[in-house]
């Protein structure tokens, strides 16, 4: 296993357990160690998968005729999974009844909600969390290998593309920065929401930090509107 995908788990636990999400088909007892706070909700661990993904991420790839990242398809297909919200990003699961079903049903809703947009060489694979304003993507277009693509936020209602950050591994490592530094300060932040915008202001400003070349460079243009002076 790659190290940055088993450190992202390891930081999802450490930051956000216990993880809870809402009972749906998805759920089964082979994920779910208990239950939620009420009847409509099941607390959950990452488990890892043994089954291979390799007809989810061709079927993906024919849909865009572009290959996706190997190191997406790692992190995607190492962990079953029924909900990863991390604040700015929220991932498509892959939960153990239906493996890699998430990531192609968002794949295919976008197809469908961009069919009049110019959203060619963009492979969707998580929704920007912050905002909503629409989903996050690999950008095929630039001249690099597909390790190399950079990551942008597609702007639904404005149709244009924002980079966020330099490319998936860096996305990986600012995600990490970002759980373990919440992880730190949640413990110490009161309820008022001025509090909640200090620690997601420090959380960020580790995400720059990680990548001064996409999230701190053209990505800056996103990140600086949640860093509160």
């Amino acid at each position: 296993m790659n190290k940055i995908v088993h450190e992202f788990f390891i930081a999802l636990e450490r930051c956000y357990a216990p993880l809870y999400t809402p009972v749906t088909d998805d759920v089964d007892n082979t994920i779910s160690i208990g239950p939620g706070l009420d009847s409509d909700w099941v607390e959950w661990r990452p488990i890892v998968n043994s089954k291979d993904l390799s007809d989810i991420f061709s079927e993906f790839e024919k849909l865009f005729n572009q290959p996706l990242p190997s190191l997406f398809k790692e992190w995607y297909a190492t962990y079953c999974t029924l909900s990863v919200d991390i604040g700015f990003l929220r991932f498509p699961a892959n939960p153990p009844r239906r493996l890699g079903g998430p990531l192609l049903d968002f794949a295919r809703e976008f197809i469908e909600d961009t069919a009049n947009s110019t959203t060619e060489g963009l492979l969707p694979f998580a929704d920007e969390g912050f905002m909503g304003v629409g989903p996050v993507c690999f950008d095929s277009t630039a001249d690099a290998s597909s390790e190399g693509w950079p990551i942008v936020l597609w702007d639904r209602e404005r149709q244009t593309k924002q980079v966020l950050f330099s490319n998936f591994a860096k996305t990986l490592e600012s995600c990490i920065a970002y759980m373990n530094r919440f992880a730190e300060l949640k413990a110490a932040a009161s309820e008022d929401r001025n509090d909640w915008r200090s620690v997601r202001s420090l959380c960020v400003t580790e995400v720059i930090k990680c990548d001064p070349s996409g999230a701190g460079g053209a990505g800056m243009l996103y990140w600086k509107q949640w860093i509160t002076n």
